[in-house]
């Protein structure tokens, strides 16, 4: 088995790298998601984000996992915002599950097959379309795990100053009045102004600008207030995701003159 995982300052550990020399067909070396721009149009299985200058990388696509007592493998939807990995039904559908990576794996004998192991000790078994799109949620695991160290302060420091905006992008489930999902979908928040997608790789929507943000009724979620449309209640996949979010929109409703960069 060969492993990517963070270290204790959260870059790529030496492990890792001792490990990745030793597996030739899979090298550390590689520029990041090499392997995704590589992936004919007809392997569409795997998606990156492309809204450029965002703090998280989002990337989303379907793998079958082993499921129930007997191990069954099934089809599911999966979107990696972070190191934060999520299971759908399907694209739009409610998370079913959701785990902090603390490393991922394959076998040398099995190309299309990973585990992702999470930080809860639990082992999410995966087996991808082909070796390609093994490769390429593997790089993605890759270069997300070389990023934490980059919190979201230095983040909303380095935007101001280098006055560029302030992009959040990932996955929102909208909840209705009683709390019930309405929809799972890609938001954009590019300093106060909300798009949404079905999905990562389509061109998002202009919904409004937030005009205010507060804590909701259902865990782990935050209302947003617009200028002109309906307020929302979106919940997150985790706490951690929850509270950059709630940072990055309170900083800019905090420094007005955010708007202005880029």
């Amino acid at each position: 088995m060969y492993q990517v995982h963070a270290g204790e300052d959260g870059a790529p550990s030496g492990r890792r790298r001792e490990m990745s020399k030793k597996i030739p067909y899979r090298q550390s070396s590689m520029a990041s998601l090499n392997t995704a721009r590589l992936l004919s149009p007809n392997q569409n299985d795997f998606k990156q984000c492309r809204t450029h200058g965002a703090f998280h990388k989002n990337f989303a696509g379907y793998m079958k996992i082993q499921t129930g007592f007997f191990g069954m493998w099934k089809v599911c939807f999966f979107t990696l915002q972070g190191i934060e990995l999520t299971i759908a039904e399907d694209e739009g559908l409610p998370a079913a599950r959701c785990d902090t990576i603390a490393y991922v794996s394959a076998s040398r004998g099995k190309p299309t097959l990973l585990q992702f192991h999470m930080k809860s000790k639990k082992v999410w078994k995966t087996q991808c379309i082909s070796t390609d799109i093994a490769n390429a949620w593997f790089s993605a695991v890759e270069d997300c795990m070389s990023r934490l160290s980059y919190s979201i302060d230095r983040y909303l420091r380095s935007c101001e100053k280098r006055q560029t905006p302030t992009v959040l992008c990932g996955w929102l489930s909208q909840l209705d009045a009683k709390g019930k999902v309405m929809g799972r979908y890609f938001y954009v928040l590019r300093h106060l102004t909300v798009s949404m997608a079905p999905n990562v790789d389509v061109l998002p929507e202009v919904y409004d600008v937030v005009t205010d943000a507060t804590a909701a009724g259902a865990d782990g979620a935050m209302e947003l207030r617009f200028q002109t449309q309906p307020s929302m209640v979106l919940r997150f996949d985790s706490v951690e995701l929850l509270r950059v979010w709630h940072a990055v929109v309170h900083t800019c409703m905090k420094e007005p003159s955010r708007a202005l960069f880029g």
